[in-house]
């Protein structure tokens, strides 16, 4: 699955709440909770305030990082992969001996 798709449905998704939100709030439908029921939806809201801060934070310094990095410039050390490059190079065989035939035959001559 890719990742616009997976995106896109999270939209769709998110649309469809909103939409299901807004008709409840607009017929006036009563929601009644518990104490318990109460606590458990704080519970949730600080488990996805800290999952949200934990992504946010991931992104932004990754995104930090590769800024650094750009700003630096390349390194000796370090080489950018280039697109149809291959990233070893492949260099001729600089021996003074003879290639050997690796070939093994699989029937007797």
């Amino acid at each position: 699955m890719r990742m616009s798709s997976l995106g896109n449905g999270l939209v769709i998704a998110g649309g469809a709440v909103g939409v299901a939100t807004v008709a409840a709030v607009a017929t006036g439908t009563e929601i009644v909770l518990t104490p318990a029921m109460v606590q458990l939806l704080i519970y949730k809201g600080l488990a996805a305030a800290a999952i949200g801060l934990i992504v946010v934070g991931s992104w932004l310094g990754r995104r930090g990082r590769q800024h650094d990095q750009s700003a630096k410039g390349p390194t000796a050390g370090t080489r950018e992969l280039e697109p149809g490059v291959p990233p070893l190079q492949h260099t001729a065989r600089k021996s003074s001996e003879p290639v050997v035939n690796t070939v093994r035959e699989t029937h007797p001559s």
